[in-house]
């Protein structure tokens, strides 16, 4: 795993660790095996955070990919609310609807005082 980050002070993030292990390096190999259609051996992906990971795990998280597509297809039909709480945490519910076909997040879950 790599991990990338968009900030570029100095240089683009995820090109510092192989410079701190390897020294100079051309960044265009790093390029080429991350993007290129046909030398590619690395994937984008929330691993642990943004990061390339090798195309031979791809397979193992393909299931994460599918369930947070089917879980951001059910929020974005009103299937599933969300409701967020000031803490951080979040609690998901089936979405209610009312007579006109409106979801009420705010009628699913519970209220504490």
């Amino acid at each position: 795993m790599l991990q990338i980050d968009s900030v570029n002070v100095l240089m683009r993030a995820h090109y510092l660790p192989l410079f701190s292990r390897l020294g100079a390096y051309p960044v265009k190999l790093l390029d080429e095996a991350s993007y290129s259609p046909k030398k590619r051996h690395f994937f984008e992906y929330w691993g642990h955070e943004a990061c390339l990971l090798p195309l031979e795990v791809f397979p193992l998280l393909r299931w994460r990919m599918e369930s947070r597509a089917a879980f951001e297809a059910a929020l974005t039909a009103g299937l599933v609310a969300v409701d967020f709480r000031r803490d951080g945490s979040y609690v998901m519910a089936p979405a209610s609807t009312d007579a006109s076909g409106a979801a009420h997040a705010t009628r699913t879950f519970e209220t504490s005082a």
